[in-house]
């Protein structure tokens, strides 16, 4: 082979191998570019799933349905606490005549100005209601239940308790009510129930017996629920939601359907209203 055309060949081999190179770089930056965009558009595909979810595609309740419009591009000014300007105040009604145990009357004295002479009565009274715990706010009645043995048969008669008391209960019916209202309206805790019991009323009570009472107390609101059950669908509105509820691990679903005057729970296995409506 020629000298010159050899020397042709090598350069050309040297241009091919740098352009080879070349391109090499070049599909190595473009791979690292789609790997970069399938990650993100990987990113975008969740946030879009996210954004998308609704309480008829997924377990989110209804009312995480509603979106709440955008915030102006207002002043950021933080407003003060309390009522706004303009706001009209709301003041607490007073006390009604039968809901006051006690009433004193309180009379001035002598003026600041060590004047001792007394002028015209004023035919306005000034009325300041004044709410306090009794010292002792737990009432407890010892019945002796005196009996004697029948002339006639010998059998022994005991005197009856008054109604309200039953034999073998502790609490009457409106601490019975109290214990229940604390346990399924403040969500108190048996221990919580506990300390109530012994810090403020001073009775020691073991949870078996609480648990007893809140028993109780489910059994004598099962009619009014039964009743309030009845009731509901005959409402013209009515307003329904639900969520999810766990007991012990396991999922149930807590619906409310909502009157002007009444609020119906029922618990339920599924959120499908087709399975799990109460009526």
């Amino acid at each position: 082979m020629e000298p010159t055309r050899e020397k042709r060949y090598q350069r050309r081999i040297a241009e091919l191998e740098a352009e080879n190179a070349a391109l090499k770089k070049e599909v190595a930056e473009l791979k690292a570019q789609v790997a970069h965009l399938v990650r993100q558009n990987a990113q975008l595909a969740e946030q879009i799933a996210k954004l998308s979810k609704n309480s008829s595609n997924s377990s989110k309740p209804p009312s995480s349905d509603i979106v709440k419009p955008p915030k102006g591009k207002g002043s950021k000014k933080r407003r003060r606490q309390g009522g706004q300007p303009g706001h009209p105040g709301v003041n607490r009604q007073p006390f009604t005549r039968d809901q006051i145990d006690d009433t004193q009357e309180l009379y001035a004295k002598g003026c600041d100005c060590g004047c001792r002479r007394r002028g015209k009565k004023l035919d306005q009274v000034r009325i300041h209601q004044f709410a306090e715990l009794r010292d002792d706010p737990l009432m407890v009645t010892e019945y002796r239940l005196h009996g004697y043995v029948c002339p006639g048969c010998g059998q022994i008669v005991w005197a009856q308790l008054p109604d309200g008391v039953i034999e073998g209960q502790l609490f009457g019916p409106r601490l019975q009510a109290l214990i229940g209202y604390m346990k399924g309206s403040l969500h108190a805790s048996y221990s919580g129930l506990e300390a109530f019991c012994r810090e403020v009323l001073n009775i020691n009570v073991a949870r078996s017996h609480l648990c007893n009472v809140i028993k109780r107390v489910n059994e004598a609101l099962a009619t009014p629920y039964e009743e309030l059950k009845e009731h509901i669908p005959t409402e013209p509105v009515l307003n329904i939601d639900e969520t999810g509820w766990k007991d012990k691990g396991i999922k149930y679903w807590a619906w409310v359907f909502c009157t002007p005057l009444v609020s119906f729970f029922w618990i339920a296995k599924s959120r499908s209203s087709n399975t799990t409506a109460p009526f």
